[in-house]
């Protein structure tokens, strides 16, 4: 089922072109970084080490990429309601790809700092 959906998309990427989605692929791309960051975290946090040298790098990544993907929803949504000149398919293309990460963005943040968070109180409470 995988690959047929990778053929699938690949196939469909091929034919209507990657510009549709190639915008995205920056904050795509940093958004994976910032996750990548917080899992290092969480999993440095759970395992008892210091994980605060990742804290600063990981907020400024997931700030800019979650701020990244809210112009972009504001600008395709703009195209979608008429008021802005562009493509129809690839303005509803790249606002539910946009919309569809930052949700997704958006869980993982607040778990991944859930996760942070009762590490760090774990740890405090075995030093008390």
């Amino acid at each position: 089922m995988a690959t047929v959906v990778t053929v699938v998309f690949g196939i469909g990427l091929g034919m209507t072109g990657y510009t549709i989605i190639w915008p995205l692929f920056g904050a795509a791309n940093q958004l994976l970084a910032a996750l990548a960051l917080l899992a290092v975290c969480a999993w440095l946090g759970n395992a008892g080490k210091n994980n605060r040298m990742f804290y600063l790098p990981m907020v400024f990544m997931l700030a800019v990429t979650v701020t990244s993907l809210c112009m972009t929803i504001q600008v395709q949504g703009s195209v979608l309601l008429g008021l802005a000149q562009g493509d129809l398919f690839t303005a509803v293309a790249q606002t539910l790809i946009s919309a569809l990460l930052l949700v997704m963005a958006i869980i993982l943040a607040f778990k991944g700092a859930k996760t942070v968070m009762a590490a760090a109180k774990a740890k405090k409470d075995a030093a008390a």
